[in-house]
C-alpha cells in the first residue's frame, strides 16, 4: 500500500501533550527559519494530513456503537466494541480531541504563515485551500463527536486556555472554513507546489469541499431542525452528483465496490484517508471497524470456524431480512450465503505418515447461522521466524471517508426531510446498481419514505462506519429504536444533557480550568 510521506521538522511540528489543548508545538521561535519552499510547505501538508489521519481512526466508540449486528458478547480482539454499546464510562473518557486539534494547529500554523513561503501568491494559495478544508473537516468532526469544544482563532492561541464553544458555534466555523476550500480545484486539477499532478485523494479538493459541506449542513439541519439546511445540503449533493464540482460515477455493480472502490482512487469516491501497516507488534490502524469481523475465508491465516467466535456477528437470518433474495450485495458483502455446501480444504494429520496432510472436507451450509462477511478482501500479511508463521497486518485498502452512493443517498435524505420532490429517485438508482427489479425498487417501507431511506444507507454502506452518526441525524425515535438497548433506555433530559457526545477526556482538562465536562458524562464515575 502506498504509505503516507511524513517529512520530520524537529521543533516545529512535534507536537507535546502540555497544550491548553493537549497539543502546542513545542518551539515556535523556528517559524522564521523554516518557511523558506514550496517542499517546506508540502512537508507541513502533509503532517497535516496525517494528523487528520489519525484524529479520524480515534473515532473509534461511535463507530462501534452504530454497528448492526446480531450481539456483542465481550471485548474482541483488542477494540472495547462491547463496552461502547454499553456507554461504559472506562472507554468513555479515554476519548481524545488531541489529534483533531494537532492538524488544526497545522492548518493554522500554514494560514498565519503562509506570507513567508518565497513562492507566488497563486501556488501558496493552494496550501492556504487545503488548510481552509481541515479545518472545515475538523470542526465538523469535533461538533459531531464531542458537540461543544473550544474554537481556536490561530496559531499562537494554542497556548491560551480557551472554553468550549456551543455545538451551533462550532459547526458555524466548520461551515466558514468548507465554505472557503470550494475554491479548491477539482481532483483532476490538483497540483502541487511544482506543477505535478497530485494522483491521490488523501488530500483537500473541489468535489471533498462539497461533500463536506452536504454533510455539515445535513447535521445542521437534523440538529436545528431548519429545513433551509436540507435545502443547502441537497445543493451541494447535487453538484457532486451532477459532476459540477469534479468527475465521479458509479462503480459497476456491488463486485466492483468491494474488489476496486474499498482499494481506493476509483471515480466513485470522493475522498480518502490512507493507511499505513506499523510495525510488527505494534497496533495497526482499522481503515473500518468492520475489518475486526472478517475471519474465514478472506482470512487465511485463520482457521476454519462455522461457529461464532468472541463476537456473535451476523447471521443469515438479520442479512436475509435486511436485502431482498434478488440484492446483490447480499451475495458480494458475505461470502456463499445462498450456497448450499462449503468444501474446504483442511489440514489433517495422517498417523500412517505422520504428517499433516490436505483433505477436502464438505460442510452443510444450511445448518450453519453465521454470515460470513466477504466485504473486505485484500489481507496483508508478514512471515516471522525459521517456520516462516504468517501473521496478519491489516486489509491493504484505503478509508473512503465519501463516494457517490454515500452522497446519493445523502441527497434522497434531504429531499425527503426537507419535502423537496424525487426523493427516491437516487435510492431507485443505488437500487438497480445492486441487481433490484420490480416492487423491490420502490418499496417505501408502507410509506415511510425516511425510513426507507435509513434502510438503505443501511444496506449499502453497512460496514463504513456511517451508521451511528445516521441514526443521530434521523433523530431520537431512530437512537431508541436502532441503536443498543443502552441507548434506548436514555431519557430525553440524557440526550439534552450529552449522552451522544464524548465526554471531555481528562489530558484536555489538566492545564485549563475553562474546559468544562459534558453534563452527563460529569455524573459518571471514571
Amino acid at each position: 500500500m502506498k504509505q503516507y510521506l511524513i517529512y520530520i521538522v524537529v521543533g516545529l511540528l512535534a507536537m507535546s501533550c502540555s497544550g491548553y489543548l493537549d497539543v502546542r508545538p513545542e518551539n515556535s521561535t523556528t517559524f522564521n527559519n523554516y518557511f523558506r519552499s514550496g517542499q517546506d510547505a508540502e512537508a507541513l501538508l502533509n503532517s497535516m494530513m496525517n494528523n487528520v489521519r489519525v484524529a479520524e481512526n480515534s473515532d473509534m466508540l461511535h463507530i462501534a456503537a452504530g454497528l448492526k449486528v446480531d450481539n456483542v458478547v465481550s471485548d474482541y480482539r483488542g477494540t472495547p466494541i462491547y463496552r461502547a454499546r454499553q456507554l461504559a464510562p472506562v472507554s468513555y473518557f479515554k476519548s481524545s480531541w488531541r489529534n483533531y486539534y494537532a492538524a488544526i494547529n497545522d492548518a493554522d500554523v500554514m494560514l498565519d504563515n503562509a506570507y513567508r513561503f518565497p513562492m507566488s501568491e497563486e501556488i501558496v494559495d493552494i496550501y492556504r485551500l487545503q488548510a481552509y478544508f481541515v479545518k472545515g473537516l475538523c470542526y465538523f468532526w469535533l461538533a459531531r463527536a464531542w458537540g461543544e469544544v473550544p474554537i481556536v482563532p490561530d496559531s499562537e492561541s494554542i497556548e491560551i486556555k480557551l472554553a468550549k464553544n456551543s455545538v451551533t458555534e462550532v459547526l458555524e466555523e466548520a461551515t466558514k472554513w468548507a465554505l472557503k476550500a470550494m475554491d479548491l480545484p477539482k481532483y483532476e486539477d490538483l497540483k502541487d507546489y511544482a506543477g505535478n499532478k497530485r494522483t491521490t485523494k488523501q488530500y483537500g479538493s473541489k468535489g471533498a469541499a462539497a461533500a463536506l459541506l452536504a454533510n455539515i449542513y445535513a447535521w445542521r439541519a437534523g440538529l436545528e431542525n431548519k429545513k433551509e439546511y436540507w435545502e443547502e445540503a441537497e445543493k451541494y449533493c447535487t453538484m457532486i452528483i451532477e459532476n459540477k464540482v469534479g468527475a465521479y460515477g458509479l462503480g459497476a455493480d456491488p463486485e466492483d465496490v468491494c474488489n476496486r472502490v474499498f482499494k481506493g482512487g476509483s471515480e466513485e469516491s470522493i475522498l480518502e484517508i490512507y493507511r499505513t501497516f506499523t510495525a510488527l507488534g505494534e497496533f495497526t490502524e482499522l481503515a473500518y471497524v468492520g475489518e475486526q469481523f472478517v475471519g474465514w475465508p478472506v482470512r487465511t491465516d485463520m482457521e476454519v470456524s462455522f461457529s461464532y467466535p468472541d463476537v456473535l456477528e451476523f447471521n443469515k437470518t438479520t442479512i436475509n431480512e435486511l436485502y431482498p433474495g434478488d440484492d446483490l450485495r447480499r451475495k458480494s458483502y458475505f461470502y456463499g450465503i445462498d450456497s448450499t455446501e462449503f468444501h474446504v480444504k483442511v489440514k489433517v494429520f495422517n498417523p500412517e505418515t505422520w504428517e499433516m496432510e490436505d483433505v477436502i472436507k464438505v460442510f452443510d451450509n444450511t445448518k450453519i447461522e453465521k454470515a460470513y462477511i466477504n466485504v473486505f478482501r485484500f489481507p496483508s500479511y508478514t512471515y516471522t521466524g525459521n517456520d516462516k508463521e504468517k501473521v496478519f497486518l491489516g486489509m491493504e485498502m484505503y478509508k473512503i471517508v465519501w463516494r457517490l452512493a454515500d452522497i446519493m443517498l445523502l441527497r434522497a435524505e434531504c429531499r425527503c426531510r426537507a419535502g423537496l420532490p424525487d426523493a427516491m429517485e437516487d435510492v431507485i438508482a443505488i437500487r438497480e446498481r445492486a441487481g433490484l427489479t420490480g416492487a423491490d425498487l420502490t418499496d417505501d417501507f408502507g410509506g415511510d419514505v425516511q425510513l426507507a431511506i435509513f434502510r438503505e444507507r443501511e444496506r449499502e454502506l453497512l460496514f463504513e462506519d456511517t451508521r451511528y452518526y445516521d441514526v443521530i441525524r434521523n433523530g431520537v425515535e431512530y437512537v431508541r429504536r436502532e441503536l443498543s438497548e443502552t441507548f434506548s433506555r436514555l431519557s430525553d433530559k440524557d440526550i439534552q444533557n450529552g449522552a451522544l457526545y464524548y465526554p471531555v477526556g481528562s489530558s484536555a482538562m489538566n492545564n485549563n480550568d475553562l474546559i468544562l465536562q459534558n453534563v452527563y458524562w460529569n455524573t459518571k464515575v471514571q
